[in-house]
């Protein structure tokens, strides 16, 4: 025989595996479910879809802002730093913006306060 097959003498009875089961510390499960609207809003963030979204309202509100001629002549970028990145195509533009600084400033903190705008990066 065997010798690592225990015989019917030395098995333990039923009690006793009972009780060596209930001994045995059970480690919770890494497979948990989860809600799915967390689920999709990790996803959102990890694709940059939310950002996507952000972009297009802030791209909609800058031309409410700074009106439609202004607008014309400059493009919102991303924010990097805090600081949100406007291209001018011409030097009045950036001029006006320079002017214009402050109140836009204080009206998209007011609009976007998530996006946590701390300035203007004037780029040609």
């Amino acid at each position: 025989m065997n010798a690592d097959v225990p015989h019917d003498s030395q098995r333990p009875s039923q009690d006793d595996e009972q009780w060596l089961l209930s001994q045995i510390k059970q480690q919770p499960s890494r497979l948990r479910a989860k809600r799915m609207g967390r689920v999709i809003n990790r996803l959102m963030a990890q694709r940059g879809y939310g950002q996507i979204e952000a972009a297009g309202e802030l791209e909609h509100a800058w031309r409410e802002l700074v009106g439609d001629l202004l607008a014309d002549a400059t493009r919102v970028g991303r924010i990097y730093r805090g600081n949100l990145i406007v291209e001018v195509s011409d030097p009045s533009a950036r001029q006006q913006l320079h002017f214009e600084q402050s109140r836009i400033l204080k009206q998209l903190r007011a609009r976007f306060p998530q996006l946590k705008i701390r300035g203007l990066s004037i780029r040609s």
